[in-house]
């Protein structure tokens, strides 16, 4: 395969499947960047109209369109009646990709041949003609192609923000060119005796109507200002949106998992005698309830009743006794988020059983009465059995409590029992969520941050089908700590 060094990049050529011959202009990294259709004879035309291209033709067209065939953009170099001289290796997905692509093309063809006495340095005689105006048609540009007719520094891509972003225009490579430069003639490449293409026609003007008094305009700060609101105020909103779900439906998920995880492995732990029957660590569980007449049937009890304990179930105080042991035993549970286990213990009435399993054997409750925090129930037996949950289904301000009593003889209690911190209270949350809450919350800003400049960077469609786990599992984890914060019993 033969190969040439044109301009700042690696020309070779082959032979293609019609048995002519095309270039392929390669960066220094090996990757192809620009291709010509495969019409020259030999390999040596071939690479010869290569090294034209870079440094002797003029008058060339670089045209963007969209693929009608299929999903993306491609660039091309045309001359005369539409020859193609180079294009796109490929179709781009995103237009702003494919510009770029065109902008790195023609600067690859540069190199020592891409400077003309009387020109400006490091610029091609091209001309560009932006395919995505045209296939929007009408508006202020035409609908068939037309050249851009007023020069500009920079191209699109600078003014939508590229030039803030990079330090250096990607496309200025590709200028425009006006009527005014195509008509001048001794100073440019027409004077050296090669004909430019023929510019279409301009539109012809529409008759002048009377000027009007434009309207005042806003100021782009405060535009930019209320956008901002606006855009915080929507992301604002759906993050409350989000949390809502979370606590009403998504949390309930959580809360089946851990029970369904732990059951058969305390169950295990029954049969074999090695249940709990003391102070056991926070989050453990130490009890298997039932309260058939609301339904509520193998509800696995944790050690602890503060809000990330509630999480997973049910909870024991821990500084009251164990079911089936001499004394009171209070049970905590949520009433409306993590499943809600405790959503009807109000509906509960006198002579209805509650049933508990401890590693001290099967205990048998018989409902005594209602009350609430603020009027108990004054039962007179003294092996009770407490159940507490919220009074309210939204905001909370008072405890639902049930009490029962101990139908049979009571175990002996151990004692031992560890004092409670301030979580565990009736209607408490739990202030040591805070600093986890602040740690998560960065770590999604962060992922955040990466998402967008790996757009980018890569395809968008992989790098958002990569990162939006890693998004929804952070989001997750950010969630749970803000619950940890509502009172225990919601």
């Amino acid at each position: 395969m033969a190969e040439l060094l044109v301009g700042k990049g690696r020309c070779t050529a082959g032979r293609a499947a019609n048995g002519l011959y095309g270039w392929r202009l390669k960066a220094v990294n090996g990757r192809v960047v620009g291709v010509s259709p495969a019409q020259y004879g030999t390999e040596e035309a071939a690479l010869a109209a290569c090294r034209r291209l870079s440094g002797e033709e003029v008058g060339r067209h670089a045209r963007i369109a969209h693929v009608h065939e299929g999903v993306g953009w491609v660039w091309a170099v045309t001359k005369g009646e539409g020859r193609t001289l180079a294009r796109s290796p490929r179709a781009y997905e995103r237009y702003a990709t494919c510009r770029k692509a065109l902008g790195v093309f023609l600067a690859l063809m540069e190199g020592e041949h891409g400077r003309r006495a009387g020109g400006p340095p490091g610029r091609l005689d091209t001309h560009f003609v932006d395919g995505r105006r045209a296939a929007r048609g009408g508006g202020r540009a035409a609908a068939a192609g037309r050249v851009a007719a007023a020069p500009a520094p920079y191209g699109r891509c600078c003014r939508l923000g590229w030039f803030g972003r990079f330090g250096r225009c990607p496309m200025s490579a590709v200028t425009t060119e006006s009527a005014g430069e195509s008509a001048a003639a001794g100073s440019g490449p027409a004077a050296v005796g090669e004909k430019r293409p023929e510019a279409l026609p301009p539109p012809r003007p529409a008759p002048a109507a009377p000027a009007a008094p434009a309207p005042p305009r806003r100021s782009s700060r405060g535009r930019r200002t209320t956008l901002g609101v606006a855009y915080g105020a929507s992301l604002l909103g759906t993050l409350l949106l989000g949390f809502g779900a979370f606590l009403f439906t998504l949390s309930a998920f959580q809360e089946e998992h851990y029970q369904s995880t732990v059951h058969r492995s305390f169950a295990y732990d029954l049969g074999q005698a090695t249940a709990p029957t003391g102070s056991a660590p926070d989050g453990d569980p130490v009890a298997v309830l039932d309260i058939p007449a609301i339904g509520l049937r193998d509800a696995i009890v944790v050690e602890g009743t503060t809000a990330r304990d509630l999480m997973r179930g049910p909870g024991h105080r821990r500084d009251s006794a164990l079911p089936g042991q001499t004394g009171a035993a209070v049970l905590f549970g949520r009433r409306t988020t993590f499943g809600g286990p405790f959503a009807h213990i109000d509906a509960l009435r006198p002579g209805d059983h509650v049933q508990v399993a401890t590693g001290q054997g099967r205990f048998v409750y018989v409902v005594d009465g209602l009350g609430t925090g603020s009027h108990p129930y004054r039962d007179a037996s003294t092996n009770l059995l407490v159940l507490a949950t919220a009074d309210a289904s939204w905001i909370p301000t008072d405890t639902v409590l049930v009490s029962a009593h101990l139908d049979g003889t009571p175990v002996p209690n151990p004692g031992g029992r560890p004092a409670v911190v301030p979580a565990d209270k009736a209607l408490a949350g739990q202030p040591d969520a805070v600093a986890p809450l602040q740690l998560w919350t960065l770590t999604l800003c962060g992922a955040v941050v990466l998402t967008v400049v790996a757009t980018f960077r890569w395809r968008r469609s992989a790098a958002w089908l990569s990162l939006t786990p890693v998004l929804l599992a952070l989001l997750w984890a950010v969630y749970e700590n803000a619950a940890a914060l509502l009172p225990n019993l919601y």
